[in-house]
């Protein structure tokens, strides 16, 4: 059977397989199908939890192969590469970076497009806000998605409607790369981006965790992608944020990470968007108020991982 086969299984409970524990068992099974198949007694000791052993072992039961084979010959047809942990070719910059207990890098990727080195050269920046953002906003998540991608940066966000929408047509228009990170592959989210993901796909990629939408948590979903989004990015900027929801909830995740987080300041700010830019500050987000600030303060792109490997 196709290796794939168990990625796309093991995927599907994802949160049971700790990235240390994936690469450990790996080294010493030698193969995913031996540690799809292994002993409890195995998986005790390769550090899976024993309350882990347990789900995985009745999901394992339980579950068909058959469905993931079908899944697998409908992801080659769709031209989507799968990208497991282990694989020479997953992003070395998501490995390299300082995770939190509870946010751990994509056991699998799922990447469609035309970029997939170029991911680990020190390039990306990631541009997020509000899906509900003010029009001075949007005219900058454009700007600054345009200028960056201009300067040879990856423009990375996730595709949502509002900054993340503004941001990628930005980098496209200066015919520049851009990444879009998704809450799952298929189907496209939200549906009325679907002709700039098809642009996407033509000047960067499309990378999510998850294949298929999920049937329930699917606000967590939305939520858990970002950790894409800042975990391929050297910088993150924020164009626009309340004092809650999924931008302060990325850029606070990205700030104790030791990732460098800039926030710009804009004029027509009402109360709550005004608390918002404070409450990052106060984190340590870095205030700018343009492109030419942010270049001024971040070093210029490197083809290298040495700005942002944890020692």
């Amino acid at each position: 059977m196709n290796e794939m086969v168990y990625w796309l299984a093991i995927q599907e409970k994802f949160w049971l397989f700790y990235p240390h524990m994936l690469e450990k068992a790996l080294k010493e099974a030698n193969s995913i199908e031996k540690v799809w198949t292994a002993s409890e007694e195995m998986l005790l000791k390769w550090g899976m939890t024993r309350q882990h052993v347990k789900r995985f072992v009745k999901y394992r039961r339980n579950v068909s192969l058959e469905r993931f084979e079908r899944m697998l010959e409908e992801i080659s047809q769709k031209q989507i590469k799968i990208i497991p942990y282990t694989s020479p070719e997953y992003p070395k910059i998501l490995k390299s970076k300082k995770w939190l207990p509870k946010l751990q890098p994509p056991r699998v990727l799922f990447h469609k497009g035309t970029i997939l080195k170029e991911l680990d050269e020190g390039k990306c920046v990631a541009i997020i806000g509000k899906r509900k953002c003010s029009e001075l906003a949007s005219e900058k998540a454009y700007e600054f998605g345009k200028e960056l991608a201009e300067k040879g940066f990856i423009v990375v966000s996730g595709l949502a409607v509002g900054v993340d929408t503004q941001a990628h047509r930005g980098a496209i228009e200066a015919g520049g790369k851009t990444v879009a990170a998704l809450p799952w592959m298929l189907p496209i989210y939200p549906s009325q981006n679907s002709e700039l993901a098809e642009k996407i796909i033509k000047q960067g990629c499309l990378l999510s965790e998850v294949y298929n939408k999920p049937k329930e948590n699917i606000k967590w979903r939305i939520w858990e992608r970002n950790k894409i989004t800042t975990g391929l990015s050297t910088y993150v900027i924020v164009v626009e944020t309340g004092t809650s929801g999924g931008t302060v909830n990325t850029a606070t995740n990205a700030i104790r990470q030791g990732i460098k987080t800039y926030i710009l300041k804009l004029e027509e700010w009402s109360a709550d968007k005004l608390r918002g830019f404070e409450k990052l500050k106060e984190k340590g987000a870095i205030p700018i108020k343009d492109v030419d600030d942010f270049l001024k303060q971040a070093e210029k792109p490197k083809a290298t991982l040495d700005n942002y490997i944890q020692k």
